[in-house]
This record gives structure tokens, sequence and C-alpha cells, in this order.
């Protein structure tokens, strides 16, 4: 079955070419689902056979239609897990699959974890077991690597105490962080834009005044992974492809981490995490082009077409032009 459609496969006998008559008869019916990546790679090139079919967009549902959809589900799910599933988990899940879950479309996703929640307590032997939203959240924590502590919307204790813990380690930037920390808690708030980054950050000042120092403790406190480029590495023109990866036709286009790019895999892999751009200023012109995109759409797209999201991240680059600190979120 593999190379139907291509007529470039080198098969004579194409399973394309064989359905053809038989479509052409009307002996058959044929039914057929594909990705839109198949469907360009494949099976359009083939347009004697594409014609012959009429084309269905199935879009991803919003996400009150996903909700409706897993309380279509939740009787299978609690006849087959022995469990039963509160109105309250089924939103929970599909708000916070839209919103950590990235990589993935609804509702595959959203039932997912709803069924990771399920299946759980059915290895744990809890029979009868309520499925409630702290379960929901337990599995978006695991599949989305992201702390439950960001995942809940009221107050942590970390949350409650992070402006006294950087304080302890930080020393002599208090205006510093209560202008960091100010735009973030309207963030966890729910309050900024959901289509930028939680918050992004220019940090401008001396060497030895704390930037970086600034950003390894937020990371600390928030439980984020820091991911950091020292941007004095990309001071060349090619070395744009090393964050985005190799235009087609140079080296490296499409083959595994480098054909991503460092940027698309560590966000692939860290979609919650805080990103510092170290000594922005030494980069190439070019690589601005990558932050306009990343920090106004929170999204990045490589040179192969995948696109990963950041408005999860926390964005801070650090610059010693001048001693002060702008901010936007």
């Amino acid at each position: 079955m593999r190379g139907a459609g291509n007529g470039n496969s080198g098969s004579g006998v194409d399973f394309a070419n064989m359905l053809k008559p038989a479509i052409t008869k009307g002996t058959i019916k044929v039914i057929a689902s594909t990705t839109w990546d198949e469907f360009y790679e494949s099976f359009e090139k083939d347009r004697a056979l594409m014609r012959r079919f009429y084309k269905i967009s199935v879009d991803e549902p919003t996400p009150e239609v996903t909700k409706q959809i897993l309380r279509g589900l939740a009787d299978r799910f609690n006849d087959f897990h022995d469990v039963s599933i509160t109105d309250e988990a089924i939103v929970t899940s599909v708000d916070l699959a839209t919103r950590y879950i990235t990589d993935r479309k609804n509702p595959d996703k959203s039932i997912d974890i709803l069924d990771a929640a399920c299946a759980k307590q059915r290895v744990l032997g809890n029979t009868d077991a309520v499925i409630t939203k702290e379960m929901i959240m337990e599995q978006i924590e695991r599949l989305a690597k992201v702390s439950l502590d960001n995942v809940v919307n009221d107050p942590s204790s970390k949350i409650k105490n992070l402006e006294i813990n950087m304080k302890q380690y930080v020393h002599g930037q208090d205006n510093v962080i209560d202008e960091v920390l100010d735009h973030l808690y309207v963030s966890y708030a729910g309050m900024s834009s959901e289509n930028r980054p939680m918050g992004s950050f220019l940090m401008l000042g001396k060497s030895g005044t704390g930037k970086t120092e600034t950003a390894k403790q937020l990371a600390k406190n928030l439980d984020m992974p820091l991911i950091k480029y020292d941007m004095s590495e990309y001071g060349e023109k090619h070395t744009v492809s090393s964050l985005i990866g190799p235009p087609p036709g140079y080296v490296g286009f499409g083959e595994g981490s480098l054909g991503g790019g460092r940027l698309i895999n560590d966000l692939s892999k860290n979609p919650h995490s805080i990103l510092l751009f170290d000594e922005v200023e030494k980069a190439h012109p070019d690589i601005f082009n990558i932050f306009l995109q990343l920090l106004d759409e929170g999204r990045v797209t490589g040179s192969n077409g995948k696109e990963v999201n950041a408005k999860n991240c926390i964005i801070i680059m650090t610059s010693i032009w001048v001693h002060r600190i702008v901010k936007r979120t």
C-alpha cells in the first residue's frame, strides 16, 4: 500500500493505479483518511486519482464542542474502567489540554488525558473511584511537563513566596524583581494575552549586576526548566539555521535534531520553560526576525514547517547597553 498515489514510487502496480478503474466504474466506494502532510506528499501528486475523490477538511473542534464529545464518551469510560467521571474533570481535561498541550489536537489530546486518569485508578485497583479535577491536573503535569503549581489557578505557596525567595538570592535589584513579578502575576491570573508568552523581558545593565541570576532564580522558584542561549554563538548570518533548522536544499534539512533546529527542538521537549537569550546584542540581525514571531505570536516555525508554541514560556533577553529594564507582556 505504501506509495499509493505517488507516481514516482517506481512501482508499476501501484495501489492507486489499481483503484482508479474500479472507482471510475463505480464498482466500489472508497472513504480515505490522511493528514495534510501525507496528502501533499503523495496523494496530490496523482491528479488523476485526486479528482476522483471529494476532499473534506476535518478541522479541530472548539473547546466547547470537545467538552460535549467527552461527555458523550463518559459512560463508556465509566463502564470500561469502573470509575465515575465528574463533569468538572471533563471541563478541566479540555481546558488544560488546550492550554498546555500544544503539539496535538482536540479531541484526541483531551480524551487521552481523561483516559489516562481513569486507567491509573483502574491499575491501582480503585474500583468505583471518582475522577476529579485534581486527578486530571496530575496527568497534565506528567504529559505536558509542567509544574502542578503552574496548572493551579489559585495562588500556591511558591507563588506567594516567590518575591521573598528571589530577593534572598538577587541582591540590590528589588525594583527589577518587583516589575518582573508584577507582570507575571497578571499572566498567572489569566488576564494577559493568550497568544503571547507568559512574559517577555529585556534586561539591560552592566555585567555582573544580576541579569542572568534573576532568570536562574525565577526558573528555580517556578519549577520551570531554564534553557539558555549564548547569543555570541549566533553572530554570523548562517548561524540562524542552527536555531530553526537549515533551509531546503542545504545539508541537514529534515534530518533529526539537526534538521529541526535547536530552538524548535527545545520548545518541543519543554513547552513550559524559561528561554534565556544571553547577550542578545551580539547576535546577527537576522536572529531578530525569529524574535518578532516568538514575542508577538507566541510561536516559532522551523525551516521544515514544524510549528512550536511558546505561549507557556517566559522569555528573557539580556544586554549590556544601559542599566535599566524594558518590559513587555
